[in-house]
């Protein structure tokens, strides 16, 4: 499986400047009256499917991700920017945090915006300081209260604003895509250690008393799930994997020209050992022979996991990686961007990414 990147971002620029008619729920621009330390009044425009976000540490490249992740329905900005007590959220008088951005109407047939604050709610019963939520057309930001037909029903349209947008989203931070042995091995708690055996008492096999123990015991139980086929091993009445299947067609061809090697099979896993809940392993076969993420470079588990995530995305998803390039070699972050580029095309995904890597800029158009 090949693609060529040139002639993927060439058939997207085929229907330029109807994006948003084409592409279910596109975010045709955002912009920001007050959030976070993006200065007020910036505006980005989103006027083709893939989007770099190119800036030094500390611009706000995060930032815009986050607010574009709680911009369409049913989904909320204060799950990633949340006030604590060393890093609060201070509001001005009667000017809360907030963010609008444009999406197309059909009903108006036109590009309608929507405005999303941070508000002061009450939930079961407790106030929510982290609560957004759609707000009425404010003059103040610039926005303009539509002239609309008193008779005519507009879907989409709230008494006095447009609802947010309906579509799904995909958020991938790169630097969290570890897998479950480099969360534990790296990340995780050392065991507690033991009070040693008296000299009469028998040591128990099982001991675990380092990170390597931790590993090599759950190695064992790990073989069991990967026998199994499925999720079906039980331990201690609980199983052990939640996902246990071995990637289709599609989705190794995939890995392996992103990757640029030929991987003949690779078994995806997600399981609760290695002291993680939810972790992911994968188990990559090559001509070589076989191994485990344990032994596989972080990037190969990282491309496997954004790949499977993206061939399983709705048409229309809203997708937001947070440097894609992170352990990749410049190679493989080309190949990377020709694959997001075919899934914009073919599956009218809109593509945002943070970035510090010129292999992913260059290719697409300047604007």
């Amino acid at each position: 499986m090949t693609l060529n990147l040139s002639d993927e971002i060439a058939s997207l620029e085929i229907n330029r400047g109807k994006y948003d008619k084409i592409f279910p729920g596109y975010i045709t621009h955002i912009r920001f009256p007050r959030f976070k330390n993006i200065a007020d009044g910036a505006r980005i425009d989103f006027t083709f499917p893939i989007t770099a976000l190119v800036g030094s540490n500390g611009s706000g490249k995060t930032s815009v991700l986050h607010a574009l992740y709680g911009a369409p329905a049913g989904h909320s900005t204060g799950k990633y920017w949340f006030s604590t007590k060393i890093d609060p959220i201070e509001e001005g008088d009667g000017s809360p945090s907030r963010f609008i951005y444009g999406h197309r109407n059909a009903n108006l047939n036109a590009v309608v915006e929507t405005r999303k604050a941070r508000v002061r709610k009450t939930r079961n019963g407790r106030p929510d300081p982290n609560y957004w939520e759609p707000t009425k057309e404010s003059p103040g930001d610039g926005m303009v209260e539509p002239e609309l037909k008193p008779s005519k029903i507009y879907s989409g349209r709230s008494k006095d604003r447009w609802n947010p947008v309906s579509r799904k989203v995909l958020y991938i931070n790169f630097r969290n895509e570890l897998s479950a042995f480099d969360k534990y091995f790296y990340f995780g708690k050392d065991p507690i250690p033991r009070v040693p055996p008296k000299k009469s008492a028998k040591v128990s096999p099982l001991r675990i008393s380092s990170k390597m123990d931790q590993v090599c015991h759950d190695a064992e139980l790990l073989v069991r799930v990967i026998e199994s086929g499925d999720t079906s091993y039980v331990r201690r009445g609980q199983k052990v994997a939640t996902e246990n299947r071995l990637l289709d067609k599609t989705e190794l061809g995939m890995v392996s020209y992103v990757l640029g090697r030929e991987y003949e099979e690779a078994r995806w896993i997600r399981h609760r050992l290695f002291k993680v809940d939810g972790g992911l392993s994968v188990v990559f076969k090559t001509k070589h022979g076989r191994y485990s993420e344990a032994f596989a470079g972080s990037g190969e588990v990282a491309v496997t996991s954004c790949v499977v995530q993206v061939l399983s995305a709705s048409p229309g998803t809203l997708v937001l990686l947070d440097e894609p390039e992170v352990s990749l070699h410049p190679g493989a972050q080309e190949r990377l961007l020709a694959f997001l580029s075919k899934m914009a095309r073919t599956r009218q995904l809109q593509v945002v990414f943070s970035t510090h890597s010129p292999h992913l800029v260059t290719a697409l158009p300047g604007d």
